[in-house]
Parts: structure tokens; sequence; C-alpha cells
């Protein structure tokens, strides 16, 4: 088998049994590698135990999961995806990071990793090569990120969590070095809630490519492309030269958030002062790369500052900068430099953890909680020391950020029915910092995303921005998509298919990626695998999983009115280049459900279930979910 090892690791931590299992070829072919295969595997072991698991039940399986291409040296295509129910949103959850350790994975000789049960004391997996054992943590529980990456990095690499995951903290999420992060969902409270501190892999098996002449040409096209694209390649202001900081240019078009999304202007100089340009003139400490990544967009920096200082550390990105910048009013470099190091080392989501910072600093200004709610904090917009002191009490799990520590739609939970209007949540998960004010599209891709609002499972945000060029399915080159919302439907159904493979099943990186056309995906499949996939089949593929994962959300209570967007994001703002503009989310969303095979209770058809091979168990229960629902409106 090519571009696969054809079986991955089960490790039951209850139990301490450690299973290889195969993968087959004809399962590999249909949902490709990633989330793809994870979710067919959560599927079919729902399916055998006929019961759904509470999110930190130690039923709740964590799969990780490499893609076909992990571990090859395609030029961005060194990512491995994390799967399972989000205690953050309780539906389907996932995330995936690049660096080294989903190609250590490869070479160890295991496609993924499926962990259930929950240890009686905290564990660690070492994995090397045919030899895989449970040890215990010892004085590893306690540790921050960057302290267990050190004290293990001789003996593999690291996928690990800190503080926040040990406190099962929804917000959580799991390293696999200090630049790089599953970040959204999280996940890492599930590995957390199993008593599983890190997991160690080291291999020295070799990547075959099913077609290496092939493989040879598409790299070579693709490494030459990437030296001539502006958004990677450009020496003032590309990936490779300041990393993915584009705050001051997305700050032109009005896609950065502002005030916890209710401002549209901010001035330049504060804008400015967050740059990638100042941040590599004030910080800046070189670059470092993703496996066999030729991009190197992850930046490092040193700040030497009496109160936020931090030694050599990973650079923010973009999300990073926005969160603990203009979102919550702060232009000091060094605060946000400060908070995204905070994140790093406790293992937090900085774009859940920024939002649900920004949430309470609303909150304060309009009195839905107060200093007595607070422990006597005054948590103003843009004070630098709150924001610091809130990422110590989130991530350690005490005092008012405590309550924090569960996200958005938790904290709100309890304050004035008012508060909900500031929160930025879909299906329980906080948007990202990109406007759908800006991009109609993106609006209802966010809307109708299976994990919750997301701009990374599919190619939406990137088509519309102009930034991907895929000819065959949307046309040529149609460069910048106005805010309207004519053919959105359309477009964000086939963007979720394609981008569902690109992403999260063949695990490409969107930044690196950006050059990659759709022939080029086919070929680098192809290449690695052998299964002479067509344009067609990937486009089938994407809609296989896209569809089982809205299954699983919908057995976990995901419906039509939770297809929307919060009422923050759908505001017109009154300044800007966004000025008057909002999306009209059910107008397209009628329009996207006949296109997808949705019913009127956001459930599949049982044609389209059919179709996308969704397991019987599942269609059973759907069907008797839609007579429910259908009786329901009736009684109406």
């Amino acid at each position: 088998m090519f571009g696969y090892n054809g079986q991955y690791l089960e490790i039951d931590l209850t139990e301490q049994k450690i299973n290889k299992l195969p993968l087959s070829e004809d399962l590999l072919k249909k949902y490709i590698g990633g989330s793809g295969i994870g979710a067919v595997l959560y599927a079919n072991y729902i399916s055998e135990k006929r019961s759904v698991p509470e999110a930190l039940s130690p039923d709740n399986p964590l799969i990780f999961m490499t893609g076909p291409l992990t571990g090859s040296t395609f030029p961005a295509s060194p990512r491995i995806v994390v799967c399972s129910r989000s205690p953050l949103t309780n539906i389907w959850g996932e995330a995936n990071a690049g660096g080294h350790w989903g190609a250590e994975l490869k070479k160890a000789g295991y496609d993924g990793i499926f962990v259930k049960g929950k240890a009686t004391e905290p564990l660690v997996i070492y994995i090397e090569n045919d030899n895989v054992e449970l040890a215990p943590a010892g004085d590893l529980w306690g540790k921050d990120v960057h302290e267990v990456q050190d004290q293990l990095k001789e003996k593999g690499k690291v996928a690990c969590i800190g503080p926040a995951g040990e406190n099962v903290a929804a917000l959580a999420s799991i390293a696999v070095s200090k630049h790089n992060f599953f970040g959204r969902a999280g996940l890492g409270a599930v590995m957390g809630s199993k008593n599983l501190k890190a997991i160690v892999v080291k291999g020295n098996n070799k990547y075959t490519y099913a077609d290496a002449d092939l493989a040879k040409e598409v790299k070579t096209r693709m490494i030459q492309k990437i030296k001539g694209h502006p958004f990677i390649s450009d020496p003032n202001g590309g990936l490779s030269a300041v990393g993915s900081n584009g705050i001051a240019m997305l700050y032109q078009h009005g896609d950065v958030p502002i005030k916890n999304w209710q401002m549209g202007r901010w001035t330049d100089d504060q804008i400015n002062g967050l740059s990638a340009a100042t941040f590599k003139e004030k910080f800046g400490k070189g670059h470092s790369t993703c496996f066999a990544c030729p991009v190197a967009c992850k930046t490092n920096l040193s700040v030497d500052d009496e109160k936020y200082n931090v030694s050599e550390a990973a650079g923010p990105e973009y999300e990073t900068v926005a969160g603990f910048g203009s979102l919550v009013l702060n232009d000091n470099p060094a605060v946000v430099a400060k908070a995204n190091e905070l994140c790093n080392r406790y293992g937090m989501d900085t774009i859940s953890t920024a939002a649900v910072i920004a949430l309470a600093m609303e909150c304060f200004e309009r009195g839905y909680i107060i200093p007595l709610d607070t422990d006597g904090m005054v948590i103003n917009w843009g004070d630098g020391d709150i924001i610091i002191e809130l990422l110590h009490q989130i991530g350690q799990n005490k005092g008012f950020g405590a309550r924090l520590a569960n996200g958005s739609d938790v904290f709100v939970a309890e304050l004035d029915k008012a508060a909900k209007d500031c929160v930025t949540t879909v299906k329980g998960l906080e948007a990202p910092f990109h406007e759908a004010r800006l991009c109609f599209g993106q609006a209802l891709d966010y809307s109708t995303g299976y994990r919750g609002a997301c701009h990374m499972s599919s190619t939406t945000t990137f088509t519309e921005l102009g930034m991907v060029r895929t000819p065959k399915i949307f046309g040529e080159d149609p460069g910048f998509i106005p805010p309207c919302p004519d053919k959105k439907p359309e477009l964000v159904k086939k963007a979720q298919d394609y981008g569902v493979v690109f992403g999260s099943a063949a695990c490409f990186c969107y930044f690196g990626g950006v050059p990659y056309n759709e022939d080029e995906l086919v070929d680098s499949l192809n290449a690695a695998t052998g299964f002479g996939y067509t344009l067609d089949d990937i486009m089938l593929a994407g809609e296989r999983i896209w569809c089982l994962k809205r299954t699983l959300s919908n057995l976990w209570g995901v419906r039509k009115e939770q297809d929307n967007l919060p009422k923050r994001l759908v505001t017109p703002l009154a300044d800007g280049p966004l000025t008057g503009l909002a999306a009209d989310v059910p107008a397209m969303r009628e329009e996207y459900y006949k296109l997808r095979g949705l019913d009127n209770n956001g459930i599949l058809e049982n044609e389209i279930l059919e179709k996308c091979e969704v397991p019987q168990y599942f269609i059973k229960i759907l069907n008797e979910l839609r007579d429910t629902s259908n009786k329901i409106s009736e009684a109406k």
C-alpha cells in the first residue's frame, strides 16, 4: 500500500491494552484520510456500542489521523487531524496541526491512533516503530507545554496537553511542539479527561510513493509556484518573510474584528502597531518550519519588557494578534506576544480564549457582571494586565477565570438574557476572526459548519478573497467576490466538499497550500496512493465525508435553527469599509439546503444518506428524529 501504512493503533487506557488494527484499501480510497477516516472510525464505534458517549466520558474516543500525504515531501502537506466529540460544543469536534509529529507517526508505521477509556493515573504513551508502551506521567503532570516538550524531546516528537487540558477546560488545546497546536474545539480537555498527558512518537520507516516520477514532477511544479506566489513569497509581506500575521492588510478590507465585532474602524497607528512588520522589527528572532515545507511561516520572537517579558518563543499568528489585539482594544504588541506565550504554555485555543475574554469585557462594560462577580477585578477594554491575569486564571481553572474556561455559551448562560447578544458563537464554537459581513459565502459557511463557525474546513474564505484558484470548480479567476448573496449557496456547497478533502482528509496546509489548484491536488493524491482519482471522485469523497460529520452532529442535536449566525455577526457596522453590510443567512440557507439535500429540520434526506453511505444504524436514528421533529412542527 502506498501513501499509507494500512494500520492504526487502538489504545484502551482503561484496560491498558494496545491493538494494531488494519485500514482497508477500499476505506482509504473512499474517505482518503485525516478526519475522513476519523469520522468513519468514530461512526463505526458508536454503531457497535449502540450508544453515543458524552464528551468527557471515558467512552468518548480521541482519534489522531494522518492524511495520505503526511510524511511525504509535497510542499505544505505535513498536517494531522484529531477528532472527537467536543466538550466545548457537544457536537463533532476536530482540529488539525502542522509541525513534525504527524510525519513522525507515519514514519513509526501508523496512520493514526484511536484512544479510548481512562487511565487510573496520568500516563504517557511511547511509540517507537513496533514498540508501544504506556508509562506513568510522573512529574510531567502539572507542567506546562514548554516544560513537557523540553523534557521529552530526546525521546521523540511530542503531542501533549498543558494545565488547561489537565483541568479539562473546554478551551484546551493539544500541542505537537511549542509552535504547533490542535487548537479548536477543546479536544485537549478530552485528552486530559483520559489522564493522558502526552504521546511521544519516533520512527524510521520511509515514505513510499505509488508514482515517484509524478510525485517528483508535482513537487517541482509546486515549489516553483510557491516561489512565485505573492501571498507566500512577497519579500515585504509574504508568509516566508513575516509569517501569517496579515492584520494590516486585512484591516484595509474590513476583515478584522474590533471591540468584540462592534466597530469597523480603529486608527491606522493602532493597527500598524500590531502588524507583522512591527513584530519582526521589535521582537523578531527568525523563522521555523513544518516537516518538509519550504514556506517557513512560523515566526520566533523574544520580548524584553519589564511587565510582558517573553523568552524566545513562537510568534503569534493572525488569529492571535486580532484576538488579543483589536478584538479587546489592546494595541500593545508586547501584551499580544505574552498572551500568545501563555496560551501556548497552558495549552489553550487562542481564538476561543480571546473571544471569551472580549465577551467578559463587554459584559463588564454593560453591567452584566460587576466587581462582585470578578473577585474585584475591573475588566476594562485594552487592559493588558487584566488580559494576562485572566489567562492565568483560565489556564489554572481558578477565580473568575474558571467561569470563562468552558467557553462563551456556558459563561453567558448564568447572566442576563441580554448578554447573549454579545456572543459570537455558532453551535457553541467561537467564530474565527474573519468578517461574515465581508464575505457572505463565509457567513453561510460559518452557519452550516459541521463543527460550528470555522474558516478552515472549506475553501470558501480563500475563494471569496480571491486567494485560491480552482477554475474547474469556480471558473477562471473570479478574483475578490463582493459581499452579496448571488450564487453563494452553490459556492459554499462546492467549497465545503472540496475543502474537506484538501484540508481535513488529504491534510494540506491552507497557507502553504494556497498555490495548489484542483488538478495539483488530484495529481498529488494519485502520485502518493496510486488510486487513480478524478476530480469527480474527490468531490464525491468530500460530500461523503461532510455528510457523515453532519450526521454525527445531527445525532447530538444540530437542527436547522443552529444553522445560523449570532445576532452580533449580522448586525451592520456603523463605520468602516463594511458600513451597513450584513448577510441574510436564512435566505441563502434555503437554497443551500436544496443543494445539500437537507430537509426542513436540517437533517439529510435519505437519498443523500444512502448516496454517501452513512451507516444504516444512523439512518434509522435520523428518521426517528425526523419523524419526531415533524410531529412537533405539526402540533405547533
